[in-house]
């Protein structure tokens, strides 16, 4: 199968080395044809700007997660969600199944790299939180897969598990559990 994940740094893989990036752990248990087209402080309005450019690849499958920097750069959520629409759009146009991801939470910790200011963390996560369920419900209302990597990594961190490099970007535990919780709903999607 031949797939390609459109992203920001969550689906690059920032903040460990690639072979441990959970696309790269996905395209080796998988054995498909992964392309990760992540690109690092990317928004949804910039993804959805080269979008045209992951469909000619003609994938079987596109997988679409963003809006992380689009919070943390206090885009209105209204306009992520747009973004997002049109792609969605887009992919049905082209033909192209699609998966869609939810990115994961904010950390406290995350205003000591700079990503965020303290003060801002709880409302950036409260903005994460409408638009997970946004997706959800757009998801099972449209019938569009989706990998919630937000309460993959939120479930591992009730367990006190160290998943987080930087508060915003996984570390190789993170990165893994990412991997798994993507495999858990693509595994039945190969054509």
């Amino acid at each position: 199968m031949r797939v390609v994940c459109v992203g920001d740094s969550l689906t690059y893989g920032y903040g460990v080395p690639s072979h441990y990036a959970w696309i790269s752990l996905l395209r080796k248990w998988s054995g498909w044809h992964i392309i990760n087209k992540g690109i690092c402080g990317e928004t949804t309005a910039e993804m959805r700007r080269r979008f045209s450019r992951n469909i000619v690849m003609m994938p079987d499958l596109i997988f679409i997660m963003g809006g992380s920097n689009d919070v943390l750069l206090d885009v209105a959520l209204r306009e992520t969600e747009e973004n997002l629409l049109a792609m969605i759009m887009g992919a049905r146009m082209a033909y192209v199944e699609t998966v869609l991801g939810i990115p994961p939470l904010t950390k406290i910790e995350s205003s000591l790299f700079g990503w965020q200011k303290v003060d801002d963390v709880k409302r950036h996560n409260e903005i994460l939180a409408m638009y997970r369920q946004w997706i959800i419900t757009k998801s099972e209302r449209e019938d569009i897969p989706y990998v919630d990597f937000y309460e993959a990594l939120q479930t591992a961190d009730e367990k006190d598990m160290q998943v987080y490099v930087d508060g915003i970007h996984p570390n190789i535990a993170g990165y893994k559990i990412l991997a798994q919780t993507a495999w858990n709903i693509l595994k039945d999607m190969d054509k």
